[in-house]
């Protein structure tokens, strides 16, 4: 599934999925047996690594194509990830209305399969 994200969302989900990682890794291992889990994070670990390639390029769109496991666990790191930023952002009274919209659009095109841009603009 080819999805079309800006340079700045790119480096976005690039910066909170690094640093999620770890906490991913913990959460994988607590629910899923060894081996699913060893499967989950090299998903979770081949997404970093499409978004970093896709960064450095200069464009302002780039066009990213998706597993359907990639795809799934994006959507699923995106909505645990908003559940936490909203609970945290709510809990040390912060605005963080910015960081979830631009998530809630990037799940937006995940759900909707949508390739063109200009609608969530």
């Amino acid at each position: 599934m080819k999805i079309q994200l800006t340079n700045t969302e790119v480096g976005m989900l690039l910066i909170h999925m690094g640093i999620m990682r770890k906490e991913i890794k913990k959460a994988l291992k607590r629910n899923y047996s060894f081996f699913e889990a060893k499967r989950q994070l090299a998903c979770y670990d081949s997404i970093i690594d499409l978004l970093g390639r896709v960064v450095d390029d200069t464009k302002k769109l780039c066009d990213i194509e998706f597993s359907d496991e990639q795809k799934e666990m994006l959507a699923s790191f995106i909505y645990s990830y908003t559940t936490i930023i909203k609970q945290e952002a709510g809990r040390e009274k912060i605005d963080a209305s910015d960081i979830l919209q631009a998530f809630e659009k990037i799940a937006a095109r995940l759900e909707g399969g949508r390739h063109a841009y200009a609608e969530t603009i």
